[in-house]
């Protein structure tokens, strides 16, 4: 796989937030929204919630949207999935700390 075969763009990116969420949610969004990313997913393993961003709009995005406990985040088609914050467990080892996929993502 060589450098042309790399995507020139991403269709969703997804942020696991342990200690930066206003870098996340600040300068890095606003970068995301102006490279026309499409999806932008803040994960907060504090707040064991998912933000959502979809439509980039400039430095923004039109929608947004938190899914908490009890609720969910679905990926829109071409990628299904479906996201489950009340599942969000965090790892912590001496060399990672992180989201444990156990219970993560659904199909």
């Amino acid at each position: 796989h060589g450098a042309d075969t790399h995507p020139s763009t991403a269709f969703l990116l997804i942020e696991v937030a342990e200690s930066s969420p206003a870098y996340d949610s600040g300068p890095k969004l606003n970068a995301y929204a102006s490279a026309g990313i499409p999806e932008y997913w803040i994960v907060s393993t504090q707040r064991r919630c998912v933000y959502v961003y979809r439509s980039p709009l400039g430095l923004d995005y039109a929608f947004k949207a938190t899914a908490v406990d009890g609720e969910s985040v679905e990926l829109r088609p071409p990628l299904e999935f479906v996201i489950l914050p009340a599942a969000l467990r965090v790892r912590i080892s001496s060399r990672h700390s992180g989201v444990s996929p156990s219970g993560l993502l659904t199909r």
